[in-house]
């Protein structure tokens, strides 16, 4: 308001340009903004990242270290990845599309810093509005199916509340399995606070055991305060033996201080003796004073089968450690 009062209009036209303004922002977030593309070629353009965002870029190994190395963007199989050593969580990313025709044929996503190379000349469209960038991923993603993977990455780094938008959406109600799965690892890993809820629905709710199962390896890697309550309660209660099983194995892969207890409650009401030594085999992954505690327990507990009794002793020879062998030499000398 104050930079139109300069000017000197009058209230009138002041309020008649501040309502302009408005119907044009509600309009903005109804329709789709687009990014122009050239018709052929790589294209760049760089966004703000959401926090935590990864350093992602390609690196070779020297004396077990991470060294940065350019990118090949032709490259059919290119690896690339993020490193704890090389930066910090990037502020910024970069955007590269290969365009053909007009199509959209590769997308790959770096921190800016990366270097990368291509057989052609890279050009460069600078810094986009994250949600004009998001918007343009979006309208690619359903027409893309072989993208789709890459695609749902790019937008996952993207800072602003579109993304999440887009993410749940596709992690909801897409039709494709695989992305369904895609999106909702990466609400866990990237947005796991702000989409719990949708998290949790799609853990609970989602018609495909598969989806229902990776949303549970999605919790297990998020920094949800009652991921561990919400593994135990899917471990309990889900329909498909499989789904149960996992959720179990990630519940001890968070460490939770009710790994050990839960999964020793569930042995005596679980009916599928498959889940039953899954979560034996859980127990067998947690840190390894608690795993052997766990275990040993399991084994002298009378009231378990004996098959089950069986398993534990099994899992608990794997490990290398003193305690574990002084232990099974106290078995074994017994009468």
């Amino acid at each position: 308001m104050s930079s139109i009062g300069q000017y000197g209009e009058s209230i009138k036209m002041r309020c008649a340009i501040f309502g302009l303004i408005w119907i044009m922002g509600s309009l903005n977030n109804l329709v789709a903004a687009s990014i122009e593309l050239p018709d052929d070629g790589w294209v760049s353009w760089q966004v703000a990242a959401v926090e935590g965002a990864p350093n992602w870029c390609c690196f070779h190994w020297n004396n077990g270290k991470p060294i940065s190395k350019p990118c090949n963007l032709d490259s059919r199989n290119m690896s690339y990845g993020s490193s704890d050593e090389t930066a910090d969580d990037a502020a910024e990313m970069r955007i590269y599309a290969l365009m053909e025709n007009g199509e959209l044929q590769k997308i790959r996503t770096f921190e800016t810093s990366c270097p990368v190379k291509a057989k052609t000349d890279i050009a460069n469209l600078g810094i986009v509005p994250a949600i004009d960038s998001v918007n343009w991923l979006a309208e690619h993603f359903s027409a893309q199916i072989k993208l789709s993977s890459h695609i749902l990455a790019a937008v996952a780094v993207h800072a602003d509340d579109r993304a999440r938008e887009v993410l749940v959406d596709i992690g909801l109600h897409d039709s494709i399995i695989e992305n369904r799965k895609g999106a909702v690892f990466w609400m866990g890993q990237l947005r796991a606070l702000e989409t719990a809820a949708e998290i949790r629905q799609i853990m609970f709710a989602d018609s495909s055991a598969k989806v229902r199962e990776h949303a549970a390896f999605s919790i297990s890697q998020s920094q949800i305060p009652e991921r561990a309550a919400a593994l135990i309660e899917l471990a309990n209660t889900d329909s498909a033996a499989k789904v149960r099983a996992q959720a179990w194995f990630w519940l001890t892969q968070t460490a939770a201080d009710e790994s050990e207890s839960a999964i020793f409650t569930a042995l005596n009401k679980e009916p599928d003796q498959h889940v039953q030594q899954q979560a034996i085999f859980a127990l067998s992954q947690l840190p390894k004073e608690r795993a052997f505690e766990a275990l040993t327990q399991l084994i002298e507990d009378q009231s378990l089968s004996r098959k089950n009794r069986k398993q534990a002793l099994f899992w608990l020879a794997q490990s290398e450690s003193a305690q574990v062998f002084d232990y099974m030499d106290s078995i074994l000398s017994k009468p």
